[in-house]
């Protein structure tokens, strides 16, 4: 089933570790499933690494953003609380994200941390990559949206105000806001890898709607496509609508997601 999703610019066995997240997005697309037919223990055997997958099971449980309830013949399934619905990127919040209006602002960080706090350096690369920022030169990070209440909080929490300044800028040099985008985020390589999951994605929605997936590997290709999913989806910076490159492809696959996740569903 692997072979199916298989792209030299992404390793799906990386995002396969991310097994919490995975069991988040797998009961969501395939809940109803799980709950009404006791999938559970099938699910199971769809992550290769079961102390992963027990693990996985138990910190979803502590948070309380999945539980285990009875079935009408008194089986045990698994079921996503509302509360986890709270921790998802679901479909509404892309749209949210790429529906929003854009005032022609850009907002650049610029940071200049010394060499011996390396490690606050890393950390903070990680929150601004975690903002949908994107790197326009080393240490000079750009967004569309505005940031200031983020930046606030992390000069409060973590001193970020002794070495970053938060600049509001309508243009950056001249450029044009698409070229900006092409500058500052890896989209040649964000359209190569969402076209390789949308191409895929066509064409196993054809194999399910034509019956030609078995109901044991059904369950196998929804865990599949929700990991896949996430990679097509990690280096998206999510950007409203008037920064979309003429080739942007996040939209169809998103579109291409919901219909395979609904064929299956239908299936199980």
């Amino acid at each position: 089933m692997w072979a199916w999703f298989h792209h030299p610019d992404v390793s799906v066995p990386v995002v396969r570790r991310k097994t919490t997240e995975t069991m988040l997005d797998l009961l969501a697309g395939m809940g109803c499933i799980l709950l009404t037919r006791g999938r559970s223990a099938l699910v199971s055997h769809c992550f290769p690494n079961q102390k992963a997958y027990r693990a996985a099971c138990w910190r979803l449980k502590r948070k309380g953003w999945m539980a285990y309830v009875r079935s009408h013949d008194g089986k045990p399934v698994l079921q996503m609380t509302a509360a986890a619905n709270q921790q998802r990127l679901d479909r509404r919040q892309l749209d949210s994200f790429w529906n929003r209006r854009w005032n022609g602002i850009w907002y650049l960080l610029t940071y200049d941390v010394p060499e011996k706090q390396a490690c606050y350096r890393a950390s903070l690369r990680k929150r601004l990559v975690q903002l949908h920022m994107g790197c326009l030169k080393q240490s000079t990070w750009i967004t569309p949206s505005d940031i200031r209440p983020e930046f606030d909080d992390l000069t409060k929490a973590a001193g970020l105000g002794d070495f970053a300044v938060l600049f509001e800028a309508k243009t950056v040099l001249g450029m044009d806001p698409v070229d900006i985008v092409q500058a500052a985020w890896p989209m040649e390589r964000l359209h190569k890898i969402q076209q390789w999951y949308a191409e895929n994605t066509q064409r196993l929605i054809s194999l399910v709607v034509a019956d030609r997936v078995s109901p044991a590997k059904l369950l196998a290709l929804a865990v599949e496509d929700v990991q896949a999913f996430r990679s097509a989806m990690s280096l998206d910076p999510l950007l409203p609508k008037a920064l979309w490159p003429p080739d942007y492809l996040g939209r169809a696959v998103a579109d291409g997601h919901d219909k395979l996740q609904t064929e299956m569903a239908k299936r199980l």
